[in-house]
């Protein structure tokens, strides 16, 4: 019948776990990919500037609490106040229910915008990193 298999010649005869083989092929593989590294170094500062993005948005989003009365430049709002909201020559005005509204939904939308920025950020930032490992020489 023969010597009993040891772990290793089993695993051996049976195929698995077989090691990956590199193997350096002509052309684009030993001499790189300049235009897709060229992307994926581009990409990368756009990744971090949306992380950075995202971190600031998600901050703000969470510092903005809808605790206590709302506030109009500052100072805290009556009931039949009336608020005007001037960006960039175009003003809107809003009541005290509209300010309140307003600062309730703060939150949120900090949340949203930096979890979006966040995770676009990483898709980036991650992509960019990918692609230009990609790109170098001898990479197969």
């Amino acid at each position: 019948m023969g010597e009993p298999l040891s772990g290793s010649d089993l695993s051996a005869r049976r195929g698995w776990p077989r090691r990956a083989r590199r193997s350096l092929r002509m052309g684009s593989a030993t001499t790189g990919r300049p235009g897709v590294g060229l992307i994926g170094v581009l990409m990368m500062p756009f990744g971090g500037a949306a992380i950075f993005a995202g971190l600031v948005a998600l901050v703000g989003g969470l510092s903005s609490s809808p605790e206590g009365p709302p506030t109009c430049g500052g100072q805290v709002m009556r009931r039949d106040d009336t608020c005007i909201v001037s960006v960039n020559s175009q003003s809107s005005s809003g009541d005290y229910e509209e300010m309140e509204r307003r600062e309730e939904t703060a939150l949120r939308d900090g949340l949203v915008i930096g979890g979006t920025g966040l995770g676009a950020g990483t898709v980036l930032l991650l992509g960019g990193w990918g692609l230009k490992r990609w790109s170098e020489p001898g990479y197969v």
